[in-house]
């Protein structure tokens, strides 16, 4: 079955877009691409935690 995506909107200061603008362009990904594999991991990690 193939995935479904849906956009999501967040408000974030100057200084954390700019950031993420830069790592993106360092990964050659979209800021969305960065974005989604940060909140990936952020939940990886806090369900692990929330195992122990």
């Amino acid at each position: 079955m193939a995935k479904t995506e849906v956009q999501l909107s967040f408000r974030t200061t100057n200084e954390l877009k700019e950031r993420l603008e830069l790592q993106s362009k360092r990964e050659d990904r979209s800021v969305a691409y960065v974005v989604r594999k940060a909140v990936e991991e952020y939940l990886e990690r806090k369900e692990k935690e929330a195992e122990l």
